[in-house]
């Protein structure tokens, strides 16, 4: 059987860029399943796949409709791949008959999974083609120009998933680095909640900040602090909450002059302490703590590609007799679109800046902050 490009699939630039997206051989997630299931109902396809290929096996990090025991097994051998071809062509792949296609007329897949008509175009990172988006269907089927634009539009859905789930690994890792980097150069540190609970705290933390007792269950951070000083750092904290934002600001209240770092992450914020007699040591310390200044770039590309798929809505809301339940699925897609636009300009607002201590300030927190379709023949 004719098997796709083995240079390509080899190609050391490709697979190191499939490895770093992290999502071979992890479990499902309802942010690309939901996908899956849009197209397969979009296109009226019994199967849909988010296929990821590496050198010897196609692993699907989505399927929607596939037969048992593939849709426990999750992948097959490149013997049962339509998905190859995808990758190494680069472009999409239309397929009206399998079993009269040259490409792939002895492929297992027909016979095995009953792949009869196959319908993919490329998934990418990082510029190389990791993968491929596609619906198949048990029966031959000549697909329509309309068949191709809109899996190629849920297909950068897809894509911006993938890049975003990616992008939010790079953060966490940047930000565990920052992390222990303060932890290495403050005085001392503690960790809050929303309610201010102190969930863990450095005997350094709890001296220079003069609590009037160690931090025990259930006591929040403004009932160890005298009452101004506990409401002026309570309302900075949860500015610092909201806004999302690696914060220094100076303390006020405190014996000896302290300088203040507050690290937000989900529901918890990190307080860095350290004397200001050591301050000017610590804009050197945090320069090299800063995300990656290709990130700034990242983030700002990712913002503008977010505007295509949106087109979607107009493409599929132009579809007659739209089912309600394909138009529910579609909103729910927009809606996690949504969500990834505000995952995006977080890390946007996490790496803009130069992450250098400013001055102090006398009363107020500083912060650091398509190509053409292909031709349409049945094969």
């Amino acid at each position: 059987m004719p098997l796709a490009d083995t240079a390509i699939l080899h190609r050391e630039a490709r697979l190191a860029a499939l490895r770093r997206c992290g999502l071979l051989d992890t479990p499902p997630e309802a942010s690309l399943d939901v996908l899956t299931a849009l197209a397969a109902r979009l296109l009226t396809a019994p199967v849909a796949l988010v296929s990821l290929v590496a050198a010897d096996r196609q692993f699907f990090k989505s399927a929607y409709g596939l037969p048992e025991p593939w849709a426990s097994w999750r992948q097959t051998p490149l013997s049962h791949s339509f998905c190859q071809h995808v990758v190494a062509r680069g472009q999409a792949l239309l397929i009206g008959d399998a079993r009269q296609h040259p490409l792939v007329h002895d492929n297992l897949a027909i016979v095995d999974l009953q792949v009869i008509a196959y319908l993919g175009v490329p998934l990418q990172a990082e510029g190389q083609p990791i993968g491929a988006f596609c619906v198949i269907d048990h029966q031959p089927r000549r697909w329509s120009a309309d068949d191709y634009r809109l899996l190629e539009q849920v297909g950068l859905l897809v894509t911006l998933e993938i890049e975003r789930q990616r992008l939010a690994r790079t953060l966490h890792r940047q930000r565990e680095t920052f992390r222990r980097l303060l932890e290495r150069i403050s005085d001392g540190w503690l960790v809050v909640d929303r309610q201010g609970q102190v969930r863990q705290s450095t005997p350094g933390a709890e001296q220079r900040l003069g609590l009037s007792e160690r931090p025990r269950s259930g006591h929040t951070l403004w009932q160890l602090l005298p009452a101004p000083a506990a409401a002026w750092l309570r309302r900075r904290c949860r500015r610092v909450l909201a806004s999302g934002e690696v914060t220094i600001l100076d303390l006020p209240f405190t014996r000896r002059p302290l300088t203040l770092c507050a690290l937000p992450e989900q529901d918890e914020l990190t307080l860095f302490l350290w004397e200001k007699d050591d301050r000017q040591a610590v804009p050197a310390e945090l320069e090299r703590a800063a995300l990656l200044p290709a990130g700034r770039q990242l983030a700002h590309q990712l913002n503008n590609d977010i505007a295509l798929p949106f087109g979607i809505l107009e493409l599929v809301t132009a579809i007659p007799d739209l089912p309600a339940q394909a138009r529910d699925w579609l909103e729910e897609a927009l809606r996690g679109l949504e969500r990834l636009h505000e995952h995006v300009s977080q890390f946007h607002r996490s790496v803009r800046s130069d992450m250098m201590v400013p001055p102090a300030l006398p009363d107020g927190p500083s912060t650091l902050t398509g190509a053409e379709p292909p031709s349409f023949s049945s094969g």
